[in-house]
């Protein structure tokens, strides 16, 4: 008779068996390095921030020690513990403290080249490297950059080998940026946005694969986004955020309404970033529209025209209730447009026409009846704006005007004679079709 193995105990049973105490400990040593993670983030986080009040001449230097030891600590994991878990950690956790860093390169750069950032809130000064000199400064370049090569390599190698030089090259791309000894609040948001397309191309091309998906693979990408995240910070050191602010949205926008397929298929979450990118599209427009007002002023009927042409442009990307989108939006255009031929606005008969236009090729488009009427509203209002030109003609000379007209009623006679057929029947198919619509 063949002896049960110990471990195949029946599970319903209170016993502890052998097989249990790997993973036991496994779910422990996770909880422990979440824990170790956390801590260290935190403290480069309130060192980033605070830097180290009673070190404030040296604190360069504890950055630069602190990756070394973090980076050691993974080599001792992997050759002496033969562990990879920690070892990888540990190489992450460097890695983010390599970019602290840089942060602080950047700086030392800025103030010996700069009077110390004349824009940014006095509450920063813990920033002002203006005291070091250009021997320190090179020293600490030189070996930033030394370590930052193996350190990088070897983290993006154990995290993610097959992508290790795609995710090298956006870490890279980011340091650089990040190091740029630039403070104007004009400048740095246009360099955070191009670092976020950047991330964003090779991000398209990691969520292909289900390997970048695990943990590891997660862990590389937000590593390779922390430059991004600490020029997202600095930006918001300035007074006046307002590009900063228009880059942040717009980034919002393109991550709820176009990128979250991507990440989730769960129904409320989709709803819920699809509320919240429309609300930071028409936050966006309310942001465009306070500084237009500083160069010209418009009727306040004309500024609904972009909310609607916003809202036309959301419906054709949402999943829920995009018929609700151009429905509102249909209102909205046809109040504004109306509103800014009452005005007397320039070009508004144009505008209506070209609005009219629009709206009624989207009703055809998605079979609707509201923007359908709605354009077709704003194409009456346009041609009777028109119709003031026929009547001063008339005035100025009412012979050549009856002529005109005249000829017109009589050859429109003619061909109302000859398709009467082919006019109704495509008159009561047109009507058919539109009552079947939303």
């Amino acid at each position: 008779m063949s002896s049960i193995p110990l471990d195949t105990i029946d599970p319903n049973t209170k016993t502890h068996t052998p097989s249990d105490a790997p993973d036991q400990g496994s779910k422990i040593a996770t909880f422990l390095r979440w824990c170790g993670s956390i801590l260290v983030i935190l403290s480069a986080l309130s060192f980033l921030l605070q830097g180290t009040q009673h070190f404030l001449d040296y604190r360069h230097w504890i950055a630069l020690s602190l990756t070394v030891l973090l980076c050691g600590c993974g080599v001792g994991c992997a050759y002496l513990f033969k562990e990879t878990k920690g070892a990888r950690v540990f190489f992450a956790l460097g890695t983010g403290f390599l970019v602290v860093q840089v942060s602080q390169i950047s700086a030392m750069l800025y103030s010996y080249l700069h009077d110390f950032a004349p824009n940014v809130s006095a509450a920063y000064t813990v920033w002002d490297f203006s005291k070091l000199g250009p021997f320190t400064l090179f020293v600490n370049v030189l070996a930033t950059v030394i370590l930052a090569a193996p350190i990088v390599y070897m983290c993006f190698t154990s995290l993610a080998r097959k992508y290790r030089g795609q995710l090298t090259t956006a870490f890279v791309i980011g340091s650089v940026l990040l190091v740029l000894p630039i403070r104007d609040p004009q400048i740095v948001p246009i360099l955070l946005a191009a670092l976020l397309w950047v991330l964003r191309y090779f991000d398209l091309r990691f969520h292909q694969d289900s390997v970048m998906q695990l943990r590891e693979g997660l862990a590389a990408r937000a590593l390779a986004s922390i430059p991004a995240l600490i020029l997202l910070g600095r930006g918001f050191f300035y007074p006046d955020p307002f590009t900063l602010s228009v880059v942040i949205l717009g980034w919002l926008i393109l991550l709820t309404i176009f990128d979250v397929h991507r990440y989730t298929r769960s129904a409320m979450l989709i709803f819920s970033t699809q509320v919240i990118g429309t609300l930071a599209s028409l936050s966006m427009w309310l942001l465009l529209d306070e500084k237009l007002d500083s160069i010209v002023a418009f009727p306040s009927s004309i500024k609904l025209l972009p909310v609607a042409a916003i809202l036309f442009a959301l419906a054709s990307r949402v999943n829920y209730y995009p018929r609700i989108y151009r429905i509102i939006a249909s209102m909205f255009a046809l109040y504004a447009i109306y509103g800014a031929m009452v005005s007397g606005v320039s070009l508004s008969p144009i505008l209506s026409i070209a609005s009219g236009i629009a709206m009624g090729m989207i009703g055809i488009r998605y079979r609707e009846k509201t923007p359908l009427l709605a354009g077709g509203g704003c194409i009456l209002g346009g041609l009777l704006f028109y119709c003031q030109y026929a009547v001063l003609l008339y005035d100025a000379s009412p012979w050549l005007s009856a002529i005109a007209l005249g000829l017109s009623v009589l050859i429109l006679a003619s061909y109302v004679e000859t398709k009467e057929r082919v006019i109704r029947a495509r008159s009561r198919d047109y009507f058919d079709a539109i009552k079947t619509w939303n």
